[in-house]
């Protein structure tokens, strides 16, 4: 080996992608606003969490996703999106994202499996995805390249003409909390952080029902509950 030949990368990424799993969003409702935070600054006006319930291997297993109308990613967007420290904002505080870590690393950290779909034509959806026992196990190395798709049939009655879809489909962090468990906490959380974009007419909702903005200060005109 040559003096100057580099042979140690900066980041081992087998260990790196096991250990940003401890790092923040203690809460599935922090992990999940950091998703919501890219619908809005896709300028999304429509924005779906879903959670659900399914037996997998005999187990009981929870999906999270989020679905929203905003203007979707190019290709090029999409697999830039899935890496950690990747973005075309870096640094920019105009908008709710500087750092290119809120995507992988908030669901990394509920779920060991990433995937996102995200179209700028209804007929031009495009998916990839981020597997923590893959990249543990050195079979990914690389964010696979986005392939066309076709969205999975249960949200296609949903989608609007441009969107993502982000789903957690193997959550091995959320412990054994029912999904109306899961559903009720959030909607307390969401409602707060997002009172502001709801009250100017953004939607969101957590399996069909709209979420409810509220007012921790109790002075919002329209707030359910006024006066401190």
């Amino acid at each position: 080996m040559s003096p100057g030949q580099q042979t140690v990368p900066i980041v081992a990424a087998e260990h790196f992608v096991l250990a940003t799993r401890d790092t923040g969003y203690r809460s599935v409702a922090a992990a999940v606003a950091e998703l919501i935070d890219n619908s809005l600054q896709a300028n999304a006006r429509h924005i779906d969490v879903m959670v659900s319930e399914f037996e997998q291997a005999h187990e009981p297993s929870t999906v999270v996703g989020v679905l929203d109308d905003g203007s979707g990613m190019s290709p090029a967007t999409l697999e830039c999106a899935l890496q950690f420290g990747g973005t075309n904002r870096f640094d920019d505080r105009s908008g709710l994202g500087r750092f290119g870590m809120g995507l992988p690393n908030s669901s990394v950290r509920h779920s060991r499996r990433l995937d996102v779909y995200s179209w700028q034509r209804p007929s031009e959806v495009y998916h990839t995805y981020l597997d923590v026992d893959e990249v543990a196990a050195g079979r990914l190395r690389f964010i696979p390249r986005p392939r066309r798709v076709s969205l999975p049939p249960w949200v296609t009655p949903s989608v609007g003409r441009s969107g993502t879809l982000v789903l957690w489909t193997r959550c091995d962090r959320l412990g054994r909390h029912r999904v109306d468990t899961l559903v009720r906490r959030m909607e307390a959380t969401l409602g707060r952080v997002y009172r502001y974009p709801i009250w100017s007419g953004t939607r969101i909702a957590i399996n069909g029902a709209r979420v409810q903005p509220f007012d921790p200060l109790f002075i919002h005109e329209t707030a359910a509950v006024r006066g401190a």
